[in-house]
């Protein structure tokens, strides 16, 4: 027999992840310790917050499971923020808060999490695919069978499980990972329209999102465009998805968005293909009425905000964007002529080296300064977590990109104070690797 506790680390394993980040607490004391007992990472934080921020950057890097512990009441509190941050990125992040023993339920007790006090169950919900109770030792296999479905297959994100201490000590029998998970994402039957549309297509550009990271689809992306011939913009959040001095290359669109990009939108479009974005207000700031494409193409898990920023005629591509760009690619042929495009950074190198003649020499570097020397001295290969905050759209305009899937920024939830803490996951699932990870920080 095993306790509650020692299943639930079992099965962590089993899942690929050897590191929690998390706060102690009475509650999720056993928790912990057996974690001790079989070799898994516990890796402490000075805040719960922190603690899911950076397996929020362990899940994304590590392409696995990441878990986050807290206790309960006011440490299941703090990890709300972080995992709603998660669930902007669709990280696999298993959110695990402590509850009092379920003998004192009803009763005034500290730090109560139940239907009496501060309800975790429930306040998870709204920032998480799935928020329950277990309640009893014979529901953890079906529980954790549910939790990790919704974790790790579709659209993905953060789960949460609020374990009453009694339950944690409890013992039951041991079993393994509750079922073997196999993402078999379905092909979207709208691919063959979608590439009639492209075929006809006298003025496309495609607008990368952050769904493009989510789904490793960087070389797909990559065929895509050239095949296609079609001019490359990125999203705030897309940023890092697409080489910066790619032939295609526009550069980014929206707040921090490049002028080329500004100039191409402004001149007319009649297809616009996007690929894992909402489409938020910082994504297509700048974008009037009259510059809206004929027909998008829209790539995305899920149909939630299609046809609700731009509102034209859409074909919507559903499910993994890898897969369906892969079907795209090998099914269809493209007679398209490579766009004329000029060389959107040199402009803009330009422009920096004439406001530094201005400037004298005991003057403060602009931050489009900055930002070109840290490409200069950094490697190629070095991850960039752009925290939220006008800093990074100064990055996301200037920092280049030579390797895809190296820039991270959120358009959507956008908690500020995130990103080192996301490096610090990142950075501990590619310890091997010898992976330098950098947050773009307010200074």
């Amino acid at each position: 027999m095993l306790t509650v506790a020692a299943q639930i680390v079992e099965i962590l394993k089993g899942q690929g992840c050897q590191y929690a980040f998390g706060v102690p607490g009475k509650p999720i004391v056993p928790l912990i310790l057996e974690m001790e007992q079989r070799d898994m990472n516990f890796v402490l934080a000075r805040h719960e917050c922190s603690a899911g921020y950076m397996a929020t950057g362990y899940a994304l890097k590590n392409d696995s499971l990441a878990v986050a512990i807290g206790t309960s009441g006011p440490g299941g509190t703090n990890l709300l923020t972080a995992a709603a941050q998660a669930k902007a990125y669709h990280a696999p992040v298993l959110f695990i808060t402590g509850h009092p023993p379920l003998t004192d339920m009803g009763k005034p007790v500290g730090q109560d999490s139940s239907m009496f006090g501060t309800d975790l169950t429930e306040m998870f919900r709204s920032v998480t695919l799935f928020s329950a109770k277990v309640e009893d030792a014979n529901l953890l296999k079906k529980y954790m069978q549910y939790a990790l479905e919704r974790a790790l297959l579709g659209e993905k994100g953060p789960v949460h499980l609020s374990m009453p201490l009694d339950v944690l000590i409890d013992k039951i029998a041991p079993f393994t990972s509750p079922i073997k998970l196999i993402n078999d994402t379905p092909i979207s039957g709208n691919l063959k329209q979608a590439a009639h549309i492209l075929q006809d297509a006298k003025r496309p550009i495609l607008l990368l999102g952050k769904g493009v990271h989510i789904a490793k689809a960087y070389r797909e992306v990559m065929q895509f465009s050239e095949k296609w011939n079609i001019p490359v913009m990125t999203t705030p959040g897309g940023k890092g998805t697409f080489p910066t001095k790619h032939r295609l290359s526009l550069g980014a669109y929206g707040l921090g968005g490049t002028e080329a990009a500004t100039a191409y939108m402004a001149e007319g479009v009649d297809v616009m293909v996007v690929i894992g974005s909402k489409l938020t207000d910082m994504s297509i700031a700048g974008l009037a009425s009259e510059q809206y494409p004929k027909t998008m193409i829209h790539f995305d898990q899920q149909a939630n905000f299609i046809g609700k920023s731009i509102l034209v005629d859409t074909v919507f591509v559903k499910g993994d964007a890898k897969k369906n760009l892969q079907q795209l690619n090998t099914n269809y042929s493209s007679n398209r002529e490579t766009p004329h495009l000029k060389p959107y950074w040199k402009k803009e190198i330009r422009d920096i080296e004439e406001k530094k003649k201005d400037q004298a020499v005991y003057q403060n570097l602009s931050t489009a300064e900055v930002m070109k020397c840290l490409r200069a001295v950094l490697p190629e290969e070095t991850v960039v977590f752009g925290d939220d905050g006008s800093h990074t759209f100064y990055a996301i305009k200037y920092f280049d990109i030579v390797k895809s899937g190296t820039f991270f920024f959120d358009d959507v939830f956008g908690a500020m104070g995130h990103g080192l803490n996301f490096a610090i996951g990142a950075k501990i699932a590619a310890k091997q690797h010898l992976l330098l990870v950098l947050q773009v920080m307010a200074v």
